[in-house]
């Protein structure tokens, strides 16, 4: 057995049963809610605070549904930002729009469309595809909040901004953040095996297919480097 595997065993049998998991009541008490919808991308998204201690998700991504939920003891209350623009579609749309402008334009001067028989085509083919090339730079694009682990720092939610609307987004994004404050808090007397704690439920997240084999294996490191 590796060192890093005896570490990990180590903190695994100290662990103090923080974990714990949501029950039927504890679905019965929900603190706050959000549905988010993208229909262009088919990803539809719900999500539940679980009285105050767990976070439940729900989601229809690409015609197959997935559902989990995370502790919050075990959550950075402070989301990241990741905001993504895919240039490189954005690019070849502009030169495929420039090509098209150049076309329409020699037309315009030279009567082109005349003297050569698929010369409109090609400008129009040349405009729809720059027209696709925007369309895919927006489907690949992300602009989202993530919240994550706190010592494992994999995303336990993914929320698009603003969606359904900023109101709705804000006053979610803030009750999740004072839910994960309040009650790591509550339990900062019985959190002297935190990191065992936290490698129990990442282990967990990895059983239930929340987190990949890859994620699960950087955050055992990260928690690991920390004992």
């Amino acid at each position: 057995m590796s060192l890093e595997q005896h570490a990990e065993e180590i903190l695994l049998e100290s662990n103090e049963d923080l974990v714990g998991e949501p029950t039927e009541d504890t679905f019965d008490r929900v603190t706050a809610h959000l549905v988010q919808v993208q229909k262009w991308k088919r990803h539809n998204l719900g999500t539940q605070i679980l009285d105050n201690k767990f976070l439940f998700v729900k989601q229809y991504l690409n015609g197959r549904i997935h559902q989990y939920w995370a502790n919050l003891l075990f959550a950075n209350p402070v989301p990241e930002r990741e905001h993504y623009i895919d240039w490189r579609w954005g690019v070849a749309a502009l030169v495929l729009f420039v090509n098209a402008a150049g076309l329409f334009v020699a037309d315009s001067h030279f009567q082109l469309a005349g003297k050569f028989v698929y010369f409109n085509s090609i400008t129009i083919l040349l405009a729809t595809l720059a027209l696709i090339s925007v369309l895919i730079m927006i489907y690949k694009s992300r602009n989202r909040l993530v919240f994550k682990t706190l010592n494992g720092h994999v995303p336990i939610l993914s929320l698009a901004v603003n969606n359904p609307s900023k109101e709705a987004f804000h006053a979610y994004v803030k009750t999740l953040s004072q839910c994960i404050e309040r009650i790591q808090q509550q339990n900062a007397q019985r959190m002297n095996n935190q990191l065992a704690n936290e490698l129990a439920e990442h282990r967990r997240l990895n059983e239930q297919n929340v987190i990949s084999q890859r994620e699960y294996e950087n955050a055992k490191n990260r928690i690991l480097s920390r004992h």
